[in-house]
This record gives structure tokens, C-alpha cells and sequence, in this order.
């Protein structure tokens, strides 16, 4: 994760190109470094003994206003784009698309800029 500029992941099984059935959960680093600092040991367990629920979906052409209020409770959103996971926008993306100056009240969506990683949460 920290090699490539993440923090959070969906957890999925089967091939690329992967259907949103087959997304089983998710791994954040704040939860796994907790966990981590209560048994060291958690970084040698299967991904799928450590990782959480599944991350909240959106529509690729959904509006930012939903992506930041699903994003409340939760460290990232997966975006869906024809029933295929594509992207996971955390609270950083949603922060750097507004500090571009698009806002929120154009009502433009996520597909193409803020969604390519997912930042900090």
C-alpha cells in the first residue's frame, strides 16, 4: 500500500477485469496498523482474515456531493463504471478535486480527475 500511494484497497477475488460481486471487503491502513499494534503478527495473516466490510459504491457519473457523504463513515468509496470497480476515491481526492476550484454546486461528477487513487483518509 505504501509503495504505491494508498490506503486504502477493496479486497476481491477472481481475474482482472474484476465484477463489483466479486469485491469481498476492504483493507485500510489506519485498521490494519491498529491491528498490527496489538499483534504484530496480523502482517502475516491472509488478507482476507484482516480486512473490513466492503467499501460504499457509487456510479462513476454520481455527483461529488454523494461521493462526500458516503464518505462519513467510511475511509474511501469504490466507484462503479458499467458494473466493474474502476477507482477508490478517499477523503484526499474529494479535498484536492475541490481545491482545483470545480466545487460542488456545478454538480460535476468523478470521472476523470479526482478518482485515481485514493490518498489519506
Amino acid at each position: 500500500m505504501r509503495e504505491h500511494g494508498v490506503s486504502q484497497l477493496p479486497v476481491a477475488v477472481g481475474e482482472l477485469p474484476l465484477a463489483l460481486a466479486e469485491v469481498l471487503g476492504s483493507v485500510d491502513e489506519l485498521a490494519l496498523m491498529d491491528l498490527a499494534f496489538g499483534d504484530p503478527g496480523v502482517l502475516d495473516r491472509p488478507v482476507g482474515d484482516v480486512m473490513g466490510a466492503r467499501l460504499p459504491t457509487v456510479g462513476i457519473g454520481q455527483s461529488v456531493a454523494m461521493v462526500v457523504e458516503l464518505l462519513d463513515p467510511a475511509p474511501a468509496v469504490l466507484v462503479i463504471a458499467g458494473g466493474r470497480p474502476c477507482a477508490v476515491v478517499g477523503r484526499s481526492d474529494v479535498l484536492r478535486f475541490l481545491s482545483d476550484g470545480t466545487g460542488l454546486s456545478d454538480g460535476t461528477g468523478l470521472a476523470g480527475g479526482a478518482a485515481d487513487d485514493t490518498g489519506g483518509a
